[in-house]
């Protein structure tokens, strides 16, 4: 979204504009995004920044970092505004945005799932002129279980199947709970391939993760990988799909579990945030 009058654009590099803030490192929110140095400054995370700069070439001097609970100061078009970053519950390294002018107070949400912090931070902000919201499914028949509710579901479904191979659908970033807690409790690292290992390594996550298949029995693998290329074998292995659109499946093949594990809110978690927030207009920034 463009903000002209302070020459700012959120999740978008297509426009000019001297200020870009970044919520999260997912190719949805990086339209327009050019390999090396950018027209305007990036604000974002740590984590966003290290992958900005691992996988884009960014150079770390066009990069504005902003950590939680912080907020930067900017003039532009002789106007002074700033920028406050808030937890997401999303992937790692994923913010929302606060932004204030002399006379508009913005939220910009990114992708998120609604959590206790959240809610208190919404609460604390209080009334905004305008909140720019994720509203993936923002429609009835999207309810969902907690996240720790789905990871007990997945972890109890591989103690079930001690002797299998076990295939977690993944995004380029994201799921980084479920993949923690497979490594808590079965000691085992996760394989990945050579693009999904730089990425975790480059957040510091690679402890997670492995490149030599025979020190453990868990793959990751993109989500495009099982509907396009894999044919499950349900006598050698499992495949675990954590997604919110697993609501949506029917007749499930042998060998598959889906489960509705989201990092974004579901319906009845985002109506609650709305009514928190409590916002002049809302406009919804779904990317699908």
């Amino acid at each position: 979204m463009h903000f002209p009058e302070i020459q700012c654009s959120i999740d978008d590099f297509r426009p000019a504009a001297r200020v870009y803030l970044l919520t999260h490192f997912h190719t949805d929110h990086m339209r327009g995004l050019k390999k090396g140095r950018q027209r305007g400054r990036i604000v974002c995370s740590a984590e966003t920044a290290a992958l900005l700069a691992e996988i884009n070439a960014t150079p770390l001097d066009d990069i504005v970092i902003l950590e939680k609970n912080h907020t930067a100061s900017f003039t532009e078009c002789g106007r002074r505004w700033t920028v406050t970053a808030h937890h997401a519950n999303h992937c790692a390294g994923a913010l929302m945005f606060l932004v204030e002018t002399v006379d508009r107070r913005i939220l910009f949400t990114g992708d998120f799932r609604l959590d206790d912090e959240i809610r208190a931070t919404a609460a604390a902000i209080g009334p905004v002129d305008l909140l720019c919201v994720d509203c993936t499914y923002d429609r009835p028949q999207y309810r969902f279980p907690s996240q720790d509710v789905c990871i007990d579901r997945i972890l109890d479904a591989v103690r079930v199947n001690p002797d299998k191979e076990i295939m977690i659908g993944i995004y380029s970033l994201g799921k980084e709970k479920i993949l923690e807690a497979l490594f808590r409790t079965f000691k085992q690292p996760i394989y990945m391939t050579k693009d999904e290992f730089r990425r975790y390594k480059a957040i510091g996550l690679d402890r997670l993760a492995t490149q030599n298949r025979g020190a453990t029995r868990f793959r990751a693998y993109a989500m495009g990988f099982f509907g396009k290329y894999f044919r499950a074998n349900p006598d050698r292995s499992l495949v675990v799909i954590p997604t919110g659109w697993a609501v949506d499946r029917r007749n499930v093949p042998a060998g598959f579990l889906y489960v509705p594990y989201s990092e974004h809110c579901d319906y009845d978690e985002l109506c609650e945030f709305k009514r928190i927030v409590k916002a002049g207009q809302v406009v919804p920034t779904e990317t699908r």
